[in-house]
């Protein structure tokens, strides 16, 4: 009734054209500020939507004063109104909105932002982006939410989960509890395992079985308690595939991949979703070469004479244009012009005989003068176990 009241009051006033001109310079004088919250809130929900490629903030009604509103126009591809928009869109928006006012208006208190159950309505490449942005807030201020989803179990920090169970909360002793809670199956094998190494396929996985624990004591004891687990994608296509399955079994997870076209394209086909970013990925780089993978880092006196007893192939013997090829491109024209077969049964079997080989002398498998990937890897394996 009031408003009402209001409304006829003032439409006297605002018919006058001294009023709609101060609404003119109003509007002149606010534009630039409400395009700059305009933008400030396109880049806050790009974190989240990064489809949306700007934010209007439009004021309806000048003449109205203080019967004024305000609407917002997102554009994702077409430009709605924000209240238009699906409830994922509005959800994450309204995070958005609601996280700026509270640190606009904290005036140096401390703030709590709690969230339930983020992922009810979230598409899931919109959830790894909403994590990394609520890990970012989390370094600042103080983050609690509320989820039934493995997404967002932090496993850095174990004892940061509070498991609420029979209306009783207290925090997680082990991967294993929460794991039991979110009712995650894992196999017998990675019951305990914490973070798994994929490398590209079996002999791969033998290898650095046998060749990290030689070069880490920490490794040699993640593997020793079970901490640590290897697994072979078997093939490149199936990156994804992997590292989606155990984030769910709530492990951390590390790649090795070779440094090919394949290995390239896995890589940034699981970054587009979400699954990994480049501090979770180590390439098989072996410098000089174009390509490379596993096997081109491993010394040639450690299988040279073992395929020249098994195979009656010299594998020193290439052309300077080969010598320059990766390895089972290398294997491939030593094997032809040895008067040998060279196809994937006879592959796998060369991979496994060195596989074996470097499982049975770790210490002398790395060339020294290449050992920077293994480096590289033993040090982010270590760091995700610390």
């Amino acid at each position: 009734m009031v408003d009402e009241m209001v409304q006829r009051a003032l439409q006297s006033v605002e018919a006058s054209e001294e009023y709609a001109e101060a609404v003119r310079k109003i509007a002149e004088l606010q534009r630039p500020i409400l395009d700059d919250i305009g933008s400030e809130l396109r880049d806050m929900v790009q974190l989240f939507l990064p489809e949306v490629s700007d934010i209007r903030i439009d004021v309806e009604d000048r003449l109205g004063a203080l019967r004024r509103s305000a609407k917002i126009l997102v554009n994702d591809g077409t430009v709605t109104e924000l209240s238009h928009k699906g409830d994922g869109v509005q959800s994450l928006a309204a995070l958005a909105l609601i996280h700026r006012v509270a640190m606009g208006q904290a005036g140096g208190r401390e703030l709590v932002l709690a969230v339930e159950e983020p992922e009810a309505h979230l598409h899931p490449r919109a959830i790894h982006k909403l994590k990394a942005v609520l890990s970012d807030i989390a370094s600042n201020q103080q983050v609690i939410l509320t989820t039934h989803s493995p997404l967002f179990v932090n496993r850095t920090d174990i004892t940061s989960n509070v498991i609420v169970d029979k209306s009783r909360a207290r925090p997680a002793r082990t991967i294993a509890e929460i794991r039991d809670t979110l009712g995650v199956k894992v196999s017998d094998s990675l019951s305990s395992a914490e973070v798994v190494l994929i490398c590209e396929g079996e002999c791969d996985r033998v290898s650095l079985t046998g060749l990290l624990p030689s070069r880490s004591p920490i490794l040699a004891d993640a593997f020793a308690t079970g901490r640590l687990a290897v697994d072979g994608m078997q093939g490149g296509g199936n990156l994804k595939y992997k590292l989606a399955l155990y984030r769910d079994q709530l492990c951390a997870t590390h790649s090795l991949v070779d440094n090919d076209t394949s290995g390239i394209e896995a890589v940034r086909q699981a970054t587009l979703e979400g699954l990994c970013q480049p501090s979770d990925v180590t390439y098989a780089i072996c410098p000089g070469r174009q390509e490379s993978e596993f096997e081109d880092l491993l010394r040639r006196s450690l299988y040279a004479e073992s395929i020249k007893n098994h195979y009656n192939v010299d594998v020193a013997k290439l052309s300077a244009p080969q010598k320059r090829l990766k390895w089972s491109e290398r294997m491939k024209a030593a094997f032809l012009a040895s008067g040998q077969i060279w196809d994937d049964a006879v592959c796998r079997d060369v991979k496994t005989l060195v596989a074996q080989l470097v499982a049975r002398s770790p210490a002398d498998a790395i060339e020294p003068d290449l050992v920077g990937a293994i480096d590289g890897l033993v040090m982010a394996l270590e760091a995700k176990l610390s």
